[in-house]
């Protein structure tokens, strides 16, 4: 699934000089949705990792964020595997800490969350067998016929600030995509708006 759309920025200059984040700035995007599990033509409705790719077409160049609808990547231990799927949340998470500097040279540590502005929606068993029998592209179908009625999904793109002067107090390294900034090393850090997406056109092949 492609979808096009652009990007209105808030203003983060305490955090980053990127032309990409200047208040007001819209950034032309490229994104893609995909399952991880399913091959090509899989049924929308099981439980599933679902990844996506966000590319900004800035002024700088371009800069690809993709990731999961799960705050870590997958867990190093297999055991725990089926804790990690059952926790999926349709909401888009960076996975990889990013590093921002802003004009004075200050850097932050940051990851980037996607939010859909619609919120989270679930389905239980009895509907999910249903749209599977009558609809196996029903996400996809449902997404396409918002953008042709001009009813364009929206994500915010918040972006959690983790002040690396504190690392120190926190026993794993920040920087691992296993890890998630949660508990205790979420008081050492806070979320803040960045921008937000609009999916406008529709990409075909």
């Amino acid at each position: 699934m492609r979808l096009v759309g652009s990007l209105p920025t808030a203003d983060i200059a305490d955090l980053s000089k990127a032309a990409l984040f200047e208040p007001g700035k819209r950034t032309e995007v490229f994104a893609r949705f995909s399952t991880v599990a399913g091959g090509a033509g899989s049924v929308d409705t099981p439980r599933d990792v679902r990844g996506f790719a966000v590319k900004f077409y800035t002024d700088e160049g371009n800069w690809d964020l993709v990731g999961n609808n799960i705050p870590v990547f997958f867990i190093q231990d297999a055991m725990k595997f089926p804790d990690l799927v059952h926790a999926v949340k349709m909401e888009g998470f960076g996975v990889h800490t990013f590093q921002l500097v802003n004009e004075a040279g200050k850097s932050h540590f940051v990851k980037f969350h996607w939010k859909p502005k619609l919120g989270i929606q679930s389905t239980i068993w009895d509907e999910a067998l249903k749209l599977q029998a009558a609809d196996n592209d029903y996400h996809r179908r449902d997404l396409f016929e918002a953008i042709d009625t001009g009813k364009f999904p929206e994500w915010e793109l918040g972006i959690q600030v983790f002040d690396q002067a504190h690392s120190h107090c926190w026993t794993r390294p920040v920087l691992r995509p296993v890890t998630g900034w949660a508990g205790s090393m979420a008081r050492l850090s806070r979320r803040r708006p960045g921008a937000s997406m609009a999916a406008s056109r529709k990409f075909a092949r």
